[in-house]
């Protein structure tokens, strides 16, 4: 009978430490998971762009976006541009601004697809020699590639194509539109 009962409390008491290291265990798990920062979802950054060969444009385009998840991306992009061409007998300055909606796939972490529809107020003076506004409609296609610069933050590069074509568009038929910029994450 003192057998079965030093076994019995034995078995109760190495149960019981088995409990406690389970439970320590535990809370120092979910301490650990606790501290960790996790990465925010939402990202802010934006493109600029300039030009200066044969006229001026300087163009800012902040963006705010969403990882919707770990591959998928969307979000808003504010966009303006001031114009000037100084030619023989007048000098043109136009101001720009618009917005879009946009989306990217991320096929390897550093390249992407991009999809994005935008919609920019054009002074008509730029586009066809007259002084009215009006809005002009573009469904960009193209992709890019990205490359950490920081803990959170990703210089980019992406090539897109108007695939509208609307008559209304200031630029040429099939041209590229070529941006870079910096994006970072809080």
């Amino acid at each position: 009978m003192k057998q079965w009962a030093i076994l019995a409390i034995l078995l109760t008491v190495t149960l019981s430490l088995a409990q406690v290291t389970d439970t320590t265990v535990t809370l120092q798990q979910q301490k650990t998971s606790q501290a960790a920062p996790q990465p925010s979802r939402v990202f802010f950054g934006g493109s600029f762009g300039f030009t200066f060969i044969n006229y001026l444009s300087l163009r800012i385009m902040p963006l705010i976006g969403y990882h919707i998840t770990p591959a998928l991306t969307g979000g808003i992009k504010l966009g303006y541009e001031y114009f000037r061409d100084k030619q023989e007998h007048r000098t043109i300055t136009s101001h720009n601004y618009g917005g879009s909606v946009f989306a990217q796939f991320h096929f390897i972490p550093q390249a992407y697809v991009h999809g994005e529809f935008a919609y920019i107020n054009y002074d008509e003076y730029f586009i066809h020699n007259s002084h009215v506004r009006d809005w002009v409609p573009f469904l960009l296609v193209g992709g890019g590639f990205r490359q950490k610069v920081g803990k959170t933050s990703v210089a980019f590069l992406e090539v897109l194509f108007d695939v509208l074509q609307s008559d209304k568009s200031p630029y040429k038929a099939w041209d590229p539109r070529i941006s870079f910029g910096v994006s970072t994450g809080f």
